[in-house]
């Protein structure tokens, strides 16, 4: 048994032997038929340690050592190597690989932030500078990312990026945390957001109230860590031709870090202090000083972001990890309330003093302050994940994302006075109170995806796929029609959105006498949309009359339906729907020569719920000389109705003015399904259509530049949210409309539709 043993064990040895000299020959073989490249990434200070050196146009790359060295194996041909780090200009340098050749690259780079970056928004060919493009493209670099005062990515853009529009609402429900963004004036639902190239999902949430986009559904920017990003490219112009529906005002391509072997954590701090200077009464204007209280400070907010990465692979691949908390406590800017606060007589009444004082224990706010007007409470936590793994040198690679986000919101409504005794049990809060909307919002994105050449064509495999969801419990309030049983606080319901979106596209570059580059693709996309209803206590009419004594004597009063500032979604506004559409694209790019640049972009798209549109694109480039370019670009566009604006439908409290006074009203939204918008004579949403014309120059002298650009907007058959159609209203068939709403609950009606054609035209200045 021991000679057998021994006869085995040389033969195991003999065999491993012999597959290691195989091994090491296949090895020798195949580094053969590479060239390698290595070199040192520098700059003004010496090495740079963890410069990324990749590939133009694929996954392959690597990240310099403690030395700043780096080293490629790459197949035989050609291919543009750049250089990137966080401060700096990235640097591209061409090169020719020939099979067993060594090569010497270095890289130099320089310090700073440059007007002139290379971008891959608004062409599927080669990327470009900024300064080069056809249309106008915004980059917002890595350090004015870092160097940006706020804490979230609307915040940075709405002070870094022209014609980009954010700020947070007030009093606005759901809207108070989410904040809208816009482009070039037009609405939220009318910017596409994509991240690394690809299509992002909406919120669940439609803005129905009086807010910015009023009757839209946008991206939830803030969902994604500002710690997370790369660089930030902003395409000003129409782009439906190319990227699809929502395109119409332009779009925003968030770029996710790729950053190795360096870590990063990030801490901000700040508060409000209003008072400071004497306060606002320096510039009140007519506004008289006994409206205007000594604000308390506040606000107070603080984030902190980390940022980590490391190597997959030994061929340049890379995971990085981002998490980021934020917490954020309420501004209030409201000034001194001088209304009535109790029903002539009421035995419960205090004086002024003493119920603001009461007010003011309760609620925190200052002097004769009643409500909340500034930014809402809001804590936000968020991690992302950004990964490659190459799968050769020939540049073909798998590649991911994940995201996650949770936000916890609490703003405030009206204050509800014993005065507005429909609203007020007496007998659980007679000094009424101070209702409170917490929204609880989760965000959740993965993409997956395997990009590569094929036969010469580059082409590229992606699955995407993100949620939203809201959920409303509110707090500090009741439901009057429960009386003295009604709970203070109870979840109102919610709803979901979500995305699938699969993606095929292929590209190439044809070298002749005119240069052509040549892209198309398909996309098929599946959504969801969701209402859940709430607890029976949020919307249910309880029937009770409370009590109220007025002067002496006991007088009985019907409490409002629904628990007060936003009654609960009801079983019969719960839903689900789903829809799913296809779109194929092609885009020519024309080099006649390098200076004189044409695009050509056409998509079709086919929805299951509406119909189809073809959208097409045409644009031009002309370099007068090497520092001055003339651009120019006509395309057609196209948005089709959300699922939210088809589907969106509930009871909500808003606030009217009659005759001079705010008077709460319950106002129903119906949705394209109900019979209550047929019978309004509301026809069914069909999609947007737009028409896009920009003209413009760009001129680059070093690290100055400017850009002036022209447009003009038309859309056709915009989607609105309506004005209130009231009780009083005649019906297509004589009947008044009170008729169908009261038994419903509501004060008034409100319908999304396509009831207006609008012009947007200015001109965007940047240096």
């Amino acid at each position: 048994m021991k000679h057998n043993y021994k006869r085995k064990q040389n033969y195991l040895a003999t065999r491993n032997l012999t597959l290691l000299t195989l091994l090491l020959l296949f090895s020798t073989s195949l580094a053969a038929q590479q060239g390698t490249v290595r070199g040192v990434v520098t700059d003004e200070d010496g090495p740079v340690i963890g410069a990324t050196v990749k590939v133009e146009g694929s996954g392959l790359g690597t990240t310099s050592d403690l030395d700043g060295n780096y080293e490629l194996l790459l197949e035989p041909g050609e291919y543009v190597l750049e250089a990137s780090y966080v401060g700096s200009a990235n640097v591209r340098i061409s090169i020719t690989i020939v099979a067993g050749t060594d090569y010497l690259v270095d890289f130099q780079l320089s310090k700073g932030i440059y007007v002139d970056e290379v971008v891959v928004i608004g062409s599927r060919g080669k990327p470009r500078t900024q300064l080069e493009t056809a249309v106008p493209v915004d980059v917002i670099g890595a350090k004015q990312i870092r160097a940006s005062s706020q804490v979230n990515v609307t915040g940075m853009l709405q002070l870094v990026a022209p014609s980009f529009h954010s700020t947070p609402q007030t009093i606005s429900d759901g809207t108070d945390h989410i904040d809208p963004a816009t482009l070039r004036g037009l609405g939220p639902d009318q910017v596409l957001v994509l991240v690394n190239g690809k299509r992002r999902h909406t919120s669940s949430l439609v803005n129905v109230n009086g807010t910015v986009g009023r009757g839209t559904v946008g991206t939830d920017l803030n969902a994604i860590p500002k710690s997370a990003i790369k660089r930030i490219e902003i395409l000003r112009d129409g782009a439906a031709a190319q990227y699809g529906s929502d395109a119409i005002a332009g779009v925003i391509n968030i770029v996710l870090k790729d950053d190795v072997n360096q870590a990063s954590v990030d801490f901000q701090a700040g508060f409000a202090s209003p008072n400071t200077f004497d306060g606002p009464g320096n510039s009140a204007g007519n506004v008289p000083e006994e409206l205007i209280p000594t604000f308390n400070s506040d606000g107070a907010t603080y984030a902190i972001g980390t940022n980590f990465g490391f190597d997959l692979g030994k061929n340049g691949g890379f995971v990085n990890v981002t998490a980021e908390y934020m917490d954020r406590q309420s501004t209030n800017r409201s000034g001194n309330y001088t209304g009535s606060i109790y029903p002539d007589g009421y035995e419960n009444a205090m004086s002024r003093d003493e119920f603001f004082a009461q007010v003011r224990e309760e609620t925190g706010f200052a002097e004769n302050q009643v409500m909340e007007i500034g930014n809402s409470k809001l804590r936000d936590m968020g991690a992302f994940l950004n990964a490659s793994l190459p799968l050769n040198s020939s540049g073909a690679e798998l590649y991911g994302t994940l995201g996650w986000n949770y936000r916890d919101g609490l703003s405030r409504g009206f204050y509800r006075f014993p005065s507005q005794q429909v609203k007020v049990v007496p007998q659980v809060l007679p000094q009424g109170f101070s209702p409170q909307i917490n929204s609880a919002i989760t965000d959740n994105s993965f993409i997956i995806g395997a990009r590569g050449d094929i036969n010469g064509w580059h082409a590229d495999l992606s699955q995407t796929r993100g949620s939203n969801r809201f959920d409303f419990t509110i707090k500090n309030s009741l439901n009057a029609s429960l009386g003295a049983v009604s709970p203070r606080q109870a979840y109102a319901g919610g709803f979901e959105y979500s995305q699938n979106t699969t993606n095929l596209d292929f590209n190439r570059r044809f070298e002749g006498n005119i240069p052509i580059n040549v892209a198309f693709g398909g996309e098929m996309r599946f959504e969801n949309y969701q209402i859940e209803a709430g607890e029976p206590t949020s919307y249910v009419n309880g029937g009770v009359e409370n009590v109220w004594i007025i002067d002496g004597d006991t007088t009985l009063v019907a409490g409002a339906a629904g628990i007060q500032v936003f009654p609960g979604f009801q079983p019969q506004n719960a839903l689900t729907k789903d829809r799913n559409s296809f779109a194929a694209y092609g885009d020519l790019e024309f080099d006649f020569t390098d200076a004189f640049l044409v695009t050509v972009a056409g998509r079709y798209e086919n929805f299951s719920d509406f119909g189809d549109n073809f959208s097409f694109k045409l644009a031009a480039r002309y370099k007068i000389t090497d520092n001055i370019t003339a651009r120019s670009s006509y395309s057609t566009g196209f948005r089709a109705p959300s699922l939210q604006q088809v589907y969106f439908n509930n009871l909500s409290t808003q606030f009217v003015d009659v005759d001079g006074e705010q008077v709460a009203v319950q106002v129903g939204t119906f949705n394209n399904e109900s019979n209550v918008t047929k019978a309004f004579g509301i026809k069914p949403l069909t999609a947007e259509t737009s028409n896009n014309f920009s003209i413009g120059a760009t001129a680059g002298f070093g690290r100055f530049s400017i850009a002036v650009d022209y447009y003009n907007i038309k859309i056709d058959d915009r989607i609105v949210l309506s004005g209130r159609f009231g009780p009083d209203e005649e019906l297509a068939n004589g009947q008044p409309a009170g008729d169908i709403l009261t038994p419903l609950g509501a004060g008034s009606a409100q319908f999304f539709t396509n009831a207006i054609n609008t012009t947007t035209s200015g001109v965007d200045f940047v240096a």
